[in-house]
This record gives structure tokens, sequence and C-alpha cells, in this order.
């Protein structure tokens, strides 16, 4: 590396004198650290997924130059967060490198020291709160040894590729340079609920050019989701009443999405709505940094008979939303559900679409109450068409002309 040999070359020419050397050496140390490659994570927007603000406490790389493409620099190293009591403990011997964002700051992502025979030393005590290899064997990483790794100045650039999150398995993700492919191994991306830190799966590519002053900054990954997400809002439009949300079956179930009824009363579960699944991150010329995703259904688990999507109800729900544009302010919990489900992408099938199921109390402007009880809705195949990296909210307006019952019959979603 250009700048460290000549740091070398100066100690070497002042070991007659031994102040001097000290200062060399000093000198070196520094331009090591600040020569050292380091991460930050983008979180303006939802497709620069904000893994600190959500929860993600790790994620695997890969890193190539140009002088090298067949040898990386980086495979599959665990890129930790330093958080505090959240995340991995940042040991004495552990650095970032000390790189900086000029928008983000400090960063408190590094990976020296996180390999599995470095971070599990019996010299090690792990306060509470952090990642540790007894309590948390699949945040550990893949790799034995992790080393602080450096920027190449005789390189034109540098490209990086990363999915998140990391998870220690024999069947674990992989990246081939040769054809510039990500894959998530069939059954690895899974649908959840909330839980971020499981069932959110991403991938990113960076491409740093080694051009005014790149090498020195912090390798900054704009991620992409490969599920989507979905939530739900509700406003009502109905004159002198005020609509209360309620469960849809007391102590069970809040609403539910559930796959349309196609005949009778048989449900058809291959609509698309999957627990698991694989992908294929395909990164295209000349730069590598974009991508094309194809999932991979192969053996995946389906939504059995009797499962559906559950969604609780908002944190406010005695009088929703009056507007569409009211119900779909992020900043009102009166309208959206609290539940955000992290879906597997839907297959392009004719697919049977979703009927969403709710239960609500009409209060009259005179005290008056109206239970209603498993009102409907059916949301077509076409609506229903999750891709990766988007956000999908479905708005339901109820108004004087909605379904359901005031009946005393449970609902059966």
């Amino acid at each position: 590396m250009k700048k460290v040999l000549l740091l070398v070359a100066v100690a070497a020419a002042m070991t007659a004198c031994t102040s001097d050397v000290d200062l060399g050496m000093q000198q070196a140390n520094k331009e090591n650290a600040d020569n050292a490659i380091g991460f930050q994570v983008l979180n303006k927007n939802m497709n620069r997924a904000a893994l600190e603000a959500e929860g993600h406490y790790n994620f695997g790389v890969w890193a190539y130059k140009n002088t090298d493409e067949t040898n990386n620099i980086m495979a599959n190293y665990l890129v930790g967060y330093f958080g505090t009591n959240v995340g991995y403990q940042k040991f004495d011997e552990t650095t970032t490198g000390g790189m900086t964002s000029s928008d983000m700051g400090v960063s408190k992502w590094g990976y020296e020291g996180l390999g599995t025979a470095q971070y599990g030393l019996a010299s090690h005590m792990f306060a509470t709160g952090y990642y540790n290899p007894t309590d948390n064997p699949d945040y550990m990483s893949n790799l034995e040894y992790q080393y602080l790794r450096y920027w190449d100045y005789s390189s034109a650039y540098t490209n990086f590729y990363a999915y998140a999150p990391y998870v220690k398995s024999a069947n674990h993700v992989e990246y081939d340079n040769s054809n510039h492919t990500m894959t998530f191994p069939v059954g690895s991306i899974k649908d959840g609920v909330n839980d971020v830190t499981k069932y959110e799966f991403m991938y990113a590519a960076a491409k740093v050019v080694n051009a005014d002053g790149n090498y020195n900054k912090a390798v900054q990954l704009p991620f992409k989701r490969l599920n989507a997400k979905v939530n739900i809002a509700f406003y009502e439009d109905i004159a002198g009443y005020d609509v209360i949300l309620e469960k849809l079956v007391d102590g069970t179930v809040d609403i539910s999405a559930a796959p349309a009824t196609q005949s009778g009363s048989t449900h058809v579960y291959s609509n698309g709505l999957r627990k698991t699944a694989g992908a294929k991150v395909e990164f295209t010329a000349p730069n590598y940094t974009t991508a094309t995703v194809t999932n991979d259904y192969t053996g995946s688990t389906v939504y059995a008979d009797g499962e559906y999507l559950k969604f609780a109800l908002p944190e406010t729900y005695d009088v929703i939303a009056t507007s569409q544009a009211e119900a779909l302010n992020a900043n009102k919990a009166t309208s959206y559900s609290t539940t955000t489900y992290y879906a597997i992408p839907k297959e392009n099938t004719n697919e049977c679409g979703l009927t969403f199921h709710v239960s609500f109390t009409l209060k009259s402007d005179t005290g008056e109450t109206i239970k209603v009880q498993d009102a409907r809705v059916y949301v077509p195949a076409a609506n229903c068409k999750w891709e990766a990296n988007k956000k999908y909210t479905y708005v339901f307006r109820i108004t004087k002309d909605v379904t359901g019952t005031t009946g005393t019959t449970t609902p059966d979603p």
C-alpha cells in the first residue's frame, strides 16, 4: 500500500535517532488507521434501509478490487454494530478504522476481531444485551478470524457486496464474483411480523472509486429489502357516527387477511402467500451496483389451512381517522395497524387475492352503539402482487354500505 510503504521507508531512514524512530512508527500507526476499510449504513429512505434504527445489528460482506477480481479482500465477513448494550461488544483490541461519514458521524460498525476464534475468547466478559457465542451462536461469524483490511491505492476501484441479517450456518448466503451473483439458500428468507432482526432480508452493493479521497471515507451501503412491507390503515365516512375498531374474535384475532375463497368453503392457499423462500441477486454491468432479484420458491413452505395474516389493532382505535389523508399520516397511530408484515414477494401466477376481515362498533352522536361483526372486503390478485423492496399499505374506508352482521354469531375468517 502506497502510504504505508512510504512511512516504513521514513522510519528506516531515522534509525540513528531513537526518538525519531518512535515518531515515525506513531505516524505509521496513524496512517494505517486512516487507510483501514470501514463501513456506514445509509438510512435516508426505505430503499436505504435503516439498519441501525430498525434493529439490525449485523451484515455480511464480500469485497474485490479491480486489480484482483479473483481473490477477495473480505469473504463473508461479519460486520457488527457496536451499540450501547446492543449488537456486539467492542473490545479494546477492536477498531472500526476510525471511519466517518459527512452525514452520519463516526461509524458504529466494525468487523475486526469478530471472527469466532477472536470474539469468543475466554478472557472476554460479555455485558448484558450484547450478542455472545453462548447465548447467540447464530449471530457469530462463519469465519475463524477477521482482520482489519486496508485500501490499496494502486487499484482504481473496489466493489463491495453485502447482505443482512448475517446468520452463522453451513447453508449460508454465498457470493460468486465470476458471475456477480449472490444466492440466498432456499428457506433462508422468511416472512414475519415486526421482528426485523430475523425477518427482514436485504442486500446492497457499492463501488468505491479511488478518486477525490474516496478511499479515506467509510463505505456507505444502500441496502434494499428482499421482502415487501405490508400494513393496513382505516378511516370512516359515516355521518353522525364514530367508528371504534374491535377484535374480530375476542382475545384471539384483531384483523385478518385470509386467502380468498374460490369455491364454496374451500380456501386456496397456493396463491403466493409463502412462509419461506430463497433468492438469487444478480448484479449487472457496468458498475455491478444495481441488481435483478429472482425469488426461488422451490420447496418453500406455504400458509396452511386455517393460517392467514393477522394484524393488530391500531394503538388508538376508539375513534379512527375521518379522511384518507389523515389515515395515511405516518405521525398518527389512530389508523395504522401496529403490525407490519415483512412478506415474501408473491409469484406472478393466477392468484386469488385476499379477503380482509374486521369488526367494529358504531357510536352515534347520541351515544347509541351498534356492533358490526366480520365486515369483509375482497382485494383482487392484481392488488396483491407484492414485490421486493416495496411498501404496501391497504387503506380501508368504512361507509354506511359496509358488509358485516349485527348478529351474535362468532366470525370465522
